[in-house]
């Protein structure tokens, strides 16, 4: 083979090459569209759902500064009505109800205010120490309106 047709190879070859790396780089760009679109329709949705608001100091949610607004709005008894609806009417005790609510943006000062806010709700019922559920009336009610 002479010089001449090995550099024509060679060009042949690192054209192709190019070609495929346009190709690539044409797929990536479009895989990047597609996977932008979705995280804002994720976010929309988050937001919705559960008022969890994206900036750009909140986009990563593993950052410590994340916070939920879940409950932020909603009284303790509904709070805690959507929580244990949500856990298919599984009774929780008040310390993981309390965490909840507060972990979702509900300022409370002390557990004891939930526990008090529940007994005096008539959709709760006290299973145990500290144990609440809804009552079988108002679950049925709640998952027919779902």
């Amino acid at each position: 083979m002479t010089f001449k047709e090995e550099l024509t190879a060679m060009l042949g070859r690192d054209r192709k090459q190019l070609e495929q790396l346009q190709k690539k780089i044409e797929s990536l760009i479009q895989e990047r569209s597609e996977l932008q679109k979705a995280i804002k329709s994720e976010e929309t949705l988050l937001n919705r759902k559960f008022g969890i608001e994206f900036t750009e100091s909140n986009k990563d949610i593993s950052k410590p500064e994340f916070t939920e607004k879940r409950f932020e709005y909603k009284t303790i008894p509904d709070g805690a009505f959507n929580i244990i609806l949500e856990g298919g009417n599984k009774p929780l005790h008040l310390k993981d109800i309390f965490r909840i609510l507060t972990d979702g943006g509900k300022q409370i000062s002390h557990p004891s205010s939930v526990s008090v806010a529940l007994r005096r709700d008539s959709r709760f019922k006290l299973i145990g120490p500290s144990v609440f559920a809804i009552t079988e009336e108002e679950y049925k009610k709640a998952k027919e309106q779902i």
